[in-house]
């Protein structure tokens, strides 16, 4: 589908692998547009944002809480 001809696109232009390129994809489809991830070459990207430290939520994403784990 679309985020499957998104993450080849990623992969043309940034250089991320297919794996990265697709969580990139999903991200930006979904409208979250965070990443957690350690991987640098997402930083190429610039329609999302990548944090290190950001926390994985349980079904909710909770703001409050990312800027908590950004100070």
């Amino acid at each position: 589908g679309l985020r499957c001809t998104r993450a080849i696109e990623l992969h043309k232009v940034h250089r991320l692998d297919f794996g990265d390129g697709y969580l990139v994809a999903s991200a930006e489809r979904s409208g979250i547009g965070l990443i957690a991830s350690f991987d640098r070459w997402i930083d190429r990207v610039t329609t999302v944002r990548r944090d290190e430290r950001a926390r994985a939520q349980r079904q909710g994403y909770d703001p409050r809480e990312f800027r908590r784990c950004r100070s």
